[in-house]
């Protein structure tokens, strides 16, 4: 199936108002091949639906891999991946549906000998969930990583502990109070993320 698909065939061509505009024209005394001109509808669909007595749509083209909740899951996984910058490029989103659609038993026709999911299914996926913007994650500066050096870091821990210790003293809280409250910010700043 190609990206852009554009739609080369008539078949379900019409609506189900006009079907069941139809149907009404039928049980009203109008006969089936003369009904089937006026509205667009081949007579033989209008036949079935008597039949059977069905106007739901029945959709056509192959069925998708992941319901909705499944989809949604995975979307929620990603972004989650994103918030704690873990870079997932788009090999990695291809790797971990086929990993999803194998460990949940779910039928595939992803490909089992590179045991990714296929472009098409992963272009049509972004195209379906515009939250998701994949970038090949870049590694980190050099002035990033000169800044944590133990120097830097013990500085840093010092200065939080002189922090912790004038708490203490101002406000007279105990040890185990600032550090519940300590572990109570880093818990709602993670969450924000």
């Amino acid at each position: 199936m190609p990206r852009n698909y554009k739609r080369q065939t008539d078949r379900k061509s019409w609506s189900s108002d006009n079907l069941k505009r139809a149907i009404e024209a039928i049980k009203g005394g109008c006969s089936i091949r003369k009904t089937g001109r006026d509205f667009l509808i081949p007579e033989s669909t209008l036949r079935d639906k008597l039949k059977f007595r069905s106007a739901h749509n029945i959709a056509l083209g192959r069925k998708a891999t992941f319901t909705p909740e499944q989809e949604q899951e995975l979307v929620e996984h990603v972004v989650k991946l994103a918030k704690l910058f873990y870079g997932v490029t788009p090999l990695g989103v291809r790797k971990i549906a086929y990993d999803f659609a194998s460990k949940s038993g779910i039928n595939h026709n992803f490909s089992n000998a590179k045991q990714v999911a296929g472009k098409n299914w992963f272009y049509l996926f972004l195209k379906r969930n515009p939250q998701i913007s994949l970038r090949q994650p870049k590694g980190t500066s050099i002035n990033r990583i000169s800044s944590f050096n133990a120097e830097e870091t013990k500085y840093i821990t010092a200065t939080k502990r002189a922090l912790v210790m004038s708490l203490i003293e101002t406000v007279k809280f105990t040890l185990l109070e600032v550090q519940n409250r300590l572990e109570l910010q880093r818990l709602v700043n993670a969450e924000e993320m």
